[in-house]
């Protein structure tokens, strides 16, 4: 029940962070899908209290997907493993949120599943799940660029 309790949490956190609403039943219903949405955003909120979370190819596709199907949102997973939390999002979203700027600290792994883990380097990271290509980067950056956007 503790971890629910987490997980709803982190869901309103999201939400107000980026100008949202948290999704009723946390996208139980067929209808409405992920955790949190806005206007731009379909967000999938994943928290654990271990010292990492796999990510895997099946997790991005479904939220990918959903996004497509609720009005061609971006899809982004908001991952926090302990106090530290990660942004995921395509490449090309990432590279045009960040205004064509792509960083340095790439990881290139072509797996079905990659570890994040509480102790790897706070950073720019990318994966490639064969043709997806994945950005991972510190959830406060994201929040930074979105504030950026929005004042311009």
């Amino acid at each position: 029940m503790l971890k629910k309790k987490k997980s709803k949490k982190q869901e309103e956190r999201i939400a107000k962070q980026i100008g949202g609403k948290t999704v009723i039943a946390s996208g139980a219903l067929w209808s409405c899908k992920a955790d949190v949405r806005n206007d731009k955003y379909l967000v999938e909120a994943k928290y654990t209290d271990t010292n990492y979370y796999t990510l895997n190819v099946r997790t991005w596709k479904k939220i990918a997907q959903e996004a497509i199907k609720d009005g061609l949102r971006v899809p982004v997973m908001c991952i926090d493993i302990k106090k530290k939390s990660y942004a995921v999002l395509r490449v090309d979203d990432f590279i045009f949120l960040n205004r064509g700027k792509a960083l340095e600290g790439m990881l290139h792994k072509k797996a079905k599943s990659v570890r994040l883990s509480y102790d790897m380097p706070f950073g720019y990271h990318e994966v490639h799940f064969g043709d997806i290509e994945l950005s991972i980067i510190p959830w406060d950056y994201f929040l930074d660029i979105q504030n950026n956007i929005m004042e311009v």
